[in-house]
């Protein structure tokens, strides 16, 4: 039988998190005011110390609210130190984290091609769903529906996210294919030190 569950951490985002526009995503643990003429202030967010300027008449967080955020680090004041710094710290509902970036997932050819398999099946089953609900006889065929509370749900992560429409599975498959984020590049370790290296052919 199909295992339909989610892990825990499969279905909450796990804080800090990088989205693809460059920002950040963590949690505002605490604010801290200093005294100085620049009046700047040091926001912790998600355990991490920041410099940060916000206007608090605009600002539209506060302790305990998930936010996005730009992060570098630079100096204060001419010949000072470089230190982490945070920009543009606005509220974030992690609803809409559609671009989270899961980092550089590794699978091998075996695991790739099953991807695209299971993302061929997974859309045929979404165009059966869709002919059913015109009116056709699919004959028993398998059919998926978003929040369907089986891989439907899975799709949308329980309602965390809107997942995934029958033609953007169609396109992600077929950037999967063709498209440039896979990359083919073979990363041969070096032989170790004091081995016998390859023998020449006979």
């Amino acid at each position: 039988m199909m295992n339909t569950t989610q892990s825990k951490q499969a279905r909450e985002h796990q804080l800090p998190f990088a989205l693809q526009d460059g920002r950040y995503v963590g949690l505002v643990e605490k604010v801290e005011f200093t005294h100085g003429g620049a009046g700047n202030q040091v926001t912790t967010i998600s355990g991490v110390r920041y410099i940060t300027f916000w206007d608090s008449r605009t600002k539209d967080w506060k302790e305990g609210d998930i936010v996005a955020f730009n992060a570098f680090k630079g100096v204060l004041w001419h010949n000072g130190p470089n230190v982490l710094q945070a920009s543009n710290i606005a509220k974030f509902d992690l609803a809409n984290a559609e671009d989270h970036r899961f980092g550089g997932l590794v699978v091998n050819r075996r695991q790739f091609d099953v991807m695209v398999a299971a993302l061929r099946l997974l859309g045929k089953a979404m165009e059966n769903a869709q002919n059913v609900a015109s009116g056709a006889d699919v004959g028993g065929a398998t059919c998926v529906e978003l929040n369907d509370g089986d891989v439907g749900s899975i799709m949308t992560c329980e309602g965390v996210h809107r997942g995934m429409t029958l033609e953007e599975v169609d396109a992600f498959c077929d950037e999967l294919l063709n498209g440039p984020i896979v990359d083919w590049t073979v990363k041969v370790p070096p032989p170790k030190a004091g081995g016998s290296g390859a023998r020449a052919a006979a």
